[in-house]
This record gives structure tokens, sequence and C-alpha cells, in this order.
């Protein structure tokens, strides 16, 4: 069922981006199309569902308690906030730790975004995030149809805002991430911005949150490697072990945030 509600909105993503709606004219299969998807399959499908059934079996082993009986969309609600909350602490620890900075540096060094590239990310990275948001509610005692469907949410929306997309919902950023203020994220000036993944709460609570529209032809992926940062699926599955960054975290440098609008 999961598989099924994941791959239906991961349909409906990908037929907006062939429409009128697309940012930047591409090919439904652009370079690097194949080793995308190859992580995709891998890592958010395999890696996921494994961690969550392995999550279960040890919840059951051990007699986790199920949470008092809430209202489903209560629970609901409660689970998907959650949810989006250990993933915007696990990307902020991306960007904060040297070795998980080379293993997030995969995701970033993406030259475009669309539905896809929401899905390039090392398997270690995929490990700590799905550790930090659908294992832990399990093992807190969440429902795990309930978490089930956070995850389907939750990626489906990672595939939204990546999308090559130009949609005009401003007036939706007091609560979510819009494709226009998470592309801003892939620009490297604006790389320390906007680490939310469905809700823009976290992000203004840190003093995180930009509202900008970038260019459409602005330049997106890791400065100083644009040319040289492997796009390849084992090649980038051993780039983390390669010695030092040869880009520094964003963190640690001084660009400056566009002006918000």
């Amino acid at each position: 069922m999961d598989l099924l509600g994941i791959t239906l909105a991961l349909l409906v993503v990908i037929a907006l981006e062939r429409t009128h709606l697309r940012r930047i004219e591409a090919p439904f299969l652009r370079p690097h199309f194949a080793a995308d998807f190859a992580f995709y399959t891998t890592g958010v499908i395999a890696l996921g569902l494994a961690m969550r059934a392995g999550a279960q079996g040890i919840a059951a082993a051990f007699g986790v308690p199920p949470l008092p009986e809430w209202p489903a969309l209560a629970t609901l609600a409660l689970t998907l906030a959650l949810y989006d909350l250990g993933a915007w602490l696990a990307h902020r620890a991306m960007h904060r730790v040297e070795f998980l900075w080379r293993v997030h540096k995969v995701h970033h060094a993406s030259p475009q975004l669309d539905w896809l590239a929401a899905f390039r990310m090392h398997p270690i990275e995929l490990a700590i995030r799905h550790a930090l948001s659908p294992v832990l509610l399990i093992l807190l005692g969440f429902p795990p149809a309930q978490v089930g469907v956070a995850s389907i949410v939750a990626g489906g929306w990672a595939a939204l805002v990546h999308g090559n997309l130009h949609v005009r919902w401003h007036a939706l950023e007091w609560l979510l991430i819009t494709p226009r203020i998470h592309h801003l994220h892939h620009a490297p000036e604006t790389s320390e911005r906007n680490f939310g993944a469905v809700f823009s709460l976290w992000d203004r609570l840190a003093g995180r949150l930009v509202r900008a529209t970038a260019p459409r032809d602005a330049v997106l992926g890791l400065p100083g490697e644009l040319a040289s940062h492997p796009h390849g699926w084992l090649e980038q599955l051993r780039e983390p072990f390669r010695g030092r960054a040869r880009t520094l975290a964003p963190n640690y440098s001084l660009l400056r945030p566009p002006r918000a609008v």
C-alpha cells in the first residue's frame, strides 16, 4: 500500500512537470536519470521499507505500548509533524558535521532539480533520516499505518518541492515548503536556508526561512565542484570516503541570503 501511494504521488508530480508549469525545459530522461533512479529504488524503497519493517519487529518483540487512543486525524497530524521535525533535524546535521556533509553532497550535487533529484541521497543519509523519523516514531508507539501515510506524504512532497516547477504558491508558505523556496536551498548562496521538507515552521522558528524567488537560470549544485563531482551511482556511493571534503559545508561560508520578497 505504501509503495502504491508514493507511486501515485510521484505520477502526479511527473505529470505537472510535463505541463506549462515547468521551470526550465528538460527531457524526462535527462542526464544522470539512471543513477538517480538507482538511488530511489535501492535507498528510498528497499532501505526505507526494510528499516520500517525492522522497527515494527523490534517494537513487537519488546512490547512497545501503543499511543493512547486519539482521533485518527489528530494522530496523523502529530505523526506527520514529528516525522517532518526528524527530517529537519537530520538535514541540519548534514550541514554541520563534516563527514555528514560529505555524505549529503551527493544530494546537493544535482545540477538540476526535478522529481527524481529529491531521492538522490547516499544510503548513509537515508539511514539517518529514517532512524530519526519513521523508525523512532514506530519505537515510540505511533501506529505503523499512520507512519506509513506520513512517509507517503513526505515522499510525495519532497518530489514536489524538488520538482522542475514554476508555481506561485506564495500564500502557502506560512505553513508549507514550496518549490520556489526549496530551490533556494540548492543554490550555493542560500544553501544554509530553507531546510524544511514539508512544513516551514521549523525554519521559521530557527530564523532560517527565506521567502524569495531564484532566477530560472540560477546555477545549482556544489560551488567549485560543478564539473568535478561524480554523477555515477557507484562513484557517488564511494565519494564520501575519499578524504576531506573539497567543498566546505555551507555553514562555514559568509554568503548572504537574498532579500526576502
